[in-house]
Order: structure tokens, then sequence, then C-alpha cells
């Protein structure tokens, strides 16, 4: 597994780096050796936050956590990023080692997660239109929705345009579309 540390406004000792390489080893047996892991470590006033992206073919699994103790933020990101593996383990077979997952040897995670199969139960579609951010933080406020669909105006990339928790908005731009 390739693990790679990013900071933002805090500095990673070695420390850290060391344990977060020992406890992120017990997901080898998950995972095979083509996984990426990013981890995310930031601090804002006296909140130390940790952000862990763990992918391999195209899944991914995310989990933050955010407390005054970057170590104690590890074991609960890890925990949370443990439970998403084994609640879509069923699901993801064929991303998951061969090998199998024994139910009670698991690394963080101590009661295992009930899986409930989900449901499509409605489909919708509609016309994507070209405009910018403005216009589309104007219409996300207007329908009422979390989230809003549009076309950036200026690279016809579609762009997904949502609420964040903290009041603000976030665009997600999809870099292999393009409207013609």
């Amino acid at each position: 597994m390739q693990i790679t540390t990013i900071a933002k406004n805090y500095v990673i000792k070695d420390r850290l780096i060391t344990i977060l390489n020992k406890r992120l080893a017990m997901f080898e047996r998950y995972f095979d050796a083509d996984a990426v892991c990013v981890v995310t470590c930031s601090a804002v006033h006296k909140t130390e936050k940790m952000e862990i992206t763990l992918t391999q073919k195209g899944k991914m699994f995310r989990a933050e956590s955010a407390t005054g103790n970057m170590y104690s933020n590890i074991d609960l990101a890890l925990a949370k990023l443990e439970k998403q593996i084994i609640k879509n383990k069923e699901r993801l077979k064929s991303v998951l080692k061969k090998a199998g997952v024994d139910d009670k040897k698991y690394a963080f995670y101590v009661k295992t997660p009930k899986f409930t199969a989900t449901e499509v139960v409605k489909n919708k579609s509609f016309a994507v239109e070209k405009m910018n951010a403005a216009d589309a933080e104007l219409a996300l406020d207007t329908i009422g929705h979390s989230f809003y669909v549009y076309a950036n105006q200026t690279s016809g990339k579609i762009n997904i345009m949502y609420k964040r928790t903290d009041g603000h908005v976030g665009v997600i731009e999809i870099s292999n579309s393009k409207l013609v």
C-alpha cells in the first residue's frame, strides 16, 4: 500500500508518521499492494483534523476525525474506515483481497455493522445548462436542494455545486466530462 501524508497548517512529526504507517499496514489484509492511501492532517484553531482516503481499483473509502489531539484522531478515523470496509465487503468482494476477511479479527472496529441493500426508487433526467459559479449558487438557493449540477460556462465541464456543513458551498468538477 502506498501511503502519502499531506500537512495543511500542521507539522507532521516523524513519530506520527511511524504510528500511521504501522496502523495503516493492518489494512493490507483487505487490499492489494496497489492500494493508495492519502492522509491529510490539518489544524484550525485548537482543533486538529485527520482525513484518510483509501482507494483501489476505482473504489474509495474515506474517513475523517477532528479532536484536540492528532494521535487520538488516528484510532477514530481508522475505526470509521474499517467500518466502511466491513459494511461493504459483500458488495466489494472483487475489490477486497481474495483471502477473505475473518469477522472476528477486525483491527479497529469492534462490532460488525449490518449490511442493508439499497434500492433505486426514483430516476430523474434533466438538461444541464452552461453557467458560471455565481449563477449556479443562485440556482442552488432557488431550488432548495443540497446540490446543483451545471456545466461550467468557461470550460464546458460538468460541475456539481453542493452545500457544505459549515454553511459555505463547494464545487466538484468532473474532469473527464465535457458538454458539447
